[in-house]
């Protein structure tokens, strides 16, 4: 779902609730914040392309079958989303302030960054035993304290 704007202050996000069988959503502008799990409780694929439209506080055991997780402009913890399955990983001109976050998801097989700003040595990701395609695009800096 994508657009520029926001729902009106009296639209009932709930009847989001009746298209329970979606698997996978696109997000954009269109923002859902803390909503969004509760309104597509069978999530296994979510692409964020703007996470200060759409960011999230904790899934606290939602989404327990989100495999694939895009983030794009995503600043913050990644431990927001620990004890998701996440296979796929993309982090998109993100800022981690710590690369050990990453090692949260156990599960991870394919991690892609690009332009991000992470903070930490790279080199941890090879605790990752499942991972089996890493892709870094772009330049990685550290970001300001």
């Amino acid at each position: 779902m994508s657009g520029s704007g926001a729902f009106a202050k009296d639209f009932d996000l709930d009847r989001f609730k009746r298209f329970g069988s979606v698997k996978a959503i696109t997000t954009q502008d269109v923002p859902f914040g803390d909503a969004l799990p509760d309104l597509f409780p069978q999530l296994e694929a979510w692409l964020n392309l703007d996470w200060k439209a759409n960011k999230i506080k904790a899934l606290n055991g939602k989404w327990p079958n989100l495999a694939n997780l895009s983030l794009q402009g995503f600043s913050g913890s990644l431990s927001i989303f620990e004890g998701a399955p996440i296979k796929r990983l993309f982090l998109i001109a993100s800022t981690i302030k710590d690369v050990e976050d990453i090692l949260c998801f156990k599960e991870v097989e394919v991690l892609q960054i690009s332009s991000c700003k992470i903070a930490g040595d790279v080199s941890v990701f090879s605790k990752l035993k499942k991972l089996r395609s890493l892709r870094i695009y772009g330049r990685l800096g550290k970001p300001k304290e």
